[in-house]
């Protein structure tokens, strides 16, 4: 079984990341992207999983373990293993503002589309990966609110623990959560 932590861009999936380390799941990460001021707690992100449609021989070593692959990517998840999957949610608008507000702290640009073109882009690109994710056989699949975690720790931490069916501490994976670092609320 290979968990994943999955979603958009600024969705939350560091966030989750955290609150599953800190509950006591290994992670694999390779920490070469190193903390920022856009994520003060790093990003939790492993290299070889940004080439997922070109090598996945590596996914031999997220067995047991939790890994961050972005949304897009998920539909290139080989058969052969059962996977666990955290997909995060988030507000669209905040989501939009916060990668925009991340391009700028790092002086690149965005995509040269407006807001709400944007928004739909995005919201066809999760609706095409959850409808694909719905027909692998191989593949469990719950939906988690980076809004709701916020704003709900321990009880979204337990909503962690009974999907993954595991024994993790929920107080530990609660106490990832600050609040202090939502900054793009809308």
């Amino acid at each position: 079984m290979i968990t994943i932590v999955s979603g958009l861009p600024r969705s939350g999936t560091s966030l989750m990341m955290q609150m599953l380390e800190k509950g006591g799941m290994e992670t694999l990460k390779d920490n070469s992207r190193i903390p920022d001021v856009n994520n003060p707690r790093g990003y939790y992100e492993y290299n070889k999983a940004k080439s997922l449609q070109k090598d996945n021989t590596w996914l031999k070593d997220a067995e047991g373990r939790c890994v961050k692959i972005i949304a897009p990517l998920l539909c290139f998840l080989p058969v052969q293993y059962e996977y666990n999957i955290l997909f995060m949610t988030r507000n669209m608008d905040e989501m939009i503002q916060s990668q925009t507000k991340m391009l700028h702290n790092m002086h690149q640009q965005g995509a040269a589309l407006e807001s709400s073109v944007l928004k739909k882009t995005f919201q066809k690109q999760t609706d095409k990966v959850l409808l694909l994710l719905s027909n692998f056989k191989n593949v469990r699949l719950q939906k988690f609110s980076y809004n709701e975690m916020i704003n709900n720790p321990t009880a979204n931490a337990l909503l962690v623990n009974q999907f993954l069916k595991s024994s993790l501490s929920v107080n530990a994976m609660a106490s990832a959560i600050d609040q202090s670092l939502y900054h793009e609320r809308l």
